[in-house]
């Protein structure tokens, strides 16, 4: 009588492939995460763009640019603003905030922040953790990485 040999996987053979995947797991989720949160950062380049022109815009029309963003355009007896229904981004990884730039008046200068939500986690973001754009067009952010990084 001749014997058939079993086919399949022991278990240590398994248990060998369950350490090696989960070393692999390891070392590339923190990686992959990584180039999540960096892929997001373009949402707040978006934003900060749009809102930026949206400035200059709003300068060629009344002369002066507005620190509101969510406030209605300007017509008689209203606050002007940019007329945004929603200080969000377009995907909603960032939020806006509008300031005069230090030292300067409101009318002739603006500082556009970009501030990480915690949507998808992005204010664990720790390399750009603010992302700035002005109104000379100097671009800047709050955080540990380079500004190349960060735009």
């Amino acid at each position: 009588m001749t014997r058939r040999r079993e086919t399949g996987f022991t278990l240590i053979e398994l248990m060998i492939t369950l350490v090696v995947l989960s070393i692999l797991v390891v070392i590339a989720y923190p990686s992959y995460r990584e180039r999540v949160i960096e892929s997001r950062r373009t949402d707040a380049h978006v934003l900060l763009e749009k809102a930026a022109a949206d400035e200059e815009r709003f300068y060629t029309m009344y002369n002066l640019y507005t620190t509101k963003v969510v406030a209605p355009g300007c017509s008689s007896g209203q606050t002007c603003g940019l007329g945004y229904g929603s200080n969000q981004s377009p995907e909603g990884y960032y939020t806006l905030a509008v300031a005069a730039a230090t030292g300067k008046t409101i009318s002739n200068s603006f500082v556009l922040t970009a501030t990480p939500t915690t949507k998808g986690a992005q204010n664990s973001d720790a390399k750009c953790s603010t992302i700035t754009l002005d109104s000379i067009g100097k671009k800047g952010f709050t955080g540990t990485g380079p500004l190349r990084a960060c735009w």
